[in-house]
């Protein structure tokens, strides 16, 4: 399992709640779901469109406070979302 060093995120990034399909994940889960989801044959295709549109809601959110990392951290994600959920991997 990589850590959240591996995956690129601060400790605070890492923390930072999402909700996913009923569930409440970190962004470190999602980094992470997303990592192991471009190396899967068959990839859960909801899964990944609700985390893109949780990383799209959350990047919005992270515009409206001026928080610039978690902009980043956010839109970096929800694109390999969108790679992942248009077959991109």
């Amino acid at each position: 399992m990589l850590t959240r060093q591996e995956l690129g995120l601060t400790t605070e990034q890492a923390e930072t709640p999402i909700h996913v399909n009923g569930e409440m994940w970190t962004l470190l889960d999602a980094a992470r779901y997303l990592h192991d989801a471009h190396r899967s044959d068959n990839p859960d295709q909801l899964v990944v469109f609700i985390l893109g549109t949780e990383l799209t809601r959350l990047r919005q959110e992270a515009k409206t406070v001026g928080d610039s990392e978690l902009i980043g951290a956010a839109d970096a994600l929800e694109k390999s979302a969108r790679e992942i959920w248009a077959g991109d991997t």
